[in-house]
């Protein structure tokens, strides 16, 4: 997400902070973050979980996504299976590495994980193209797990961005 003059992660982190507050404390939600590594959101010394969406849970979330850089390498099985670990209803799962590709086999697992908790998966793929790549695995994990998925050309971020 740090490619590109890092505009996919502050375009994510935009938009997830408009998410963030938009929710009420009836609602509950999950960030995580990862890299070689998911990092989730959490209260020190609590299990990883579902949070509920009150306000001053909320404006530690938005300190939490703005204290988040990008760096290291792509690990997107270890996050999904933690996401999907709390059950959530849905998923928006946001990347701009195509590599690496989950396997057939990791796209499976994915599949059955979510079925048995119903969740939707939406992928959203950013990149430096002007269309999405045909053979994108993003595609596939959204349609596998009733979701959309998104592309999005980062170049058509740079007059919409803040620095």
């Amino acid at each position: 997400m740090n490619g590109n003059g890092g505009m996919p992660l502050r375009a994510a982190k935009r938009e997830l902070i408009k998410s963030l507050n938009s929710l009420s404390d009836r609602q509950r939600f999950q960030i995580i973050f990862y890299n070689d590594q998911p990092e989730p959101f959490k209260t020190v010394g609590m299990p990883v979980q579902l949070m509920i969406g009150e306000k001053a849970t909320l404006a530690r979330a938005t300190r939490y996504v703005d204290s988040i850089t990008a760096f290291g390498s792509t690990e997107h099985d270890s996050a999904l299976k933690l996401a999907l670990r709390m059950d959530p209803d849905v998923i928006f799962f946001l990347t701009d590495a195509r590599i690496p590709r989950l396997s057939s086999s990791e796209l499976a697992e994915i599949r059955r994980r979510a079925q048995r908790s119903g969740t939707t998966i939406h992928a959203i793929e950013f990149g430096a193209e002007p269309v999405s790549p045909p053979d994108s695995f993003l595609r596939e994990l959204a349609a596998q797990n009733l979701g959309q998925y998104q592309y999005v050309d980062v170049r058509s971020l740079g007059s919409r961005m803040e620095p």
